[in-house]
């Protein structure tokens, strides 16, 4: 997201979160009940996890969590894993400490 879109997103997003109706996943106490490890294996959760990566080598390449998810104009689907059996090309993506490549 451009700098200069931050504010402008906040402001769209303020009576959304103020709003009551929805609510991120938090973590829990241990490294399995990371929000990440949660939305990646409770298939009944209602939150997605979209990512867009935004390096000049790659194409807006895009991954979402779980699998189906909204697919706008602007963002092509290069690569999309479903996160509840997540495949070795995508924990390879990863860093060796990033929990979001942890297996649990």
């Amino acid at each position: 997201m451009q700098k200069d879109k931050y504010v402008q997103a906040a402001e769209i997003l303020r009576p959304i979160i103020k709003s009551g109706k929805h609510q991120l996943a938090s973590n829990g106490v241990r490294e399995d009940q990371s929000a990440f490890n949660m939305l990646r294996t409770t298939p009944t959760n209602d939150e997605y996890l979209y990512v867009i990566y935004g390096e000049n080598t790659l194409s807006r390449a895009s991954f979402a969590f779980p699998k189906i998810a909204k697919n706008w104009d602007n963002v092509k689907e290069h690569v999309a894993f479903n996160a509840f059996r997540p495949t070795r090309t995508l924990l390879a993506c990863y860093g060796d400490e990033d929990l979001r490549g942890k297996n649990h």
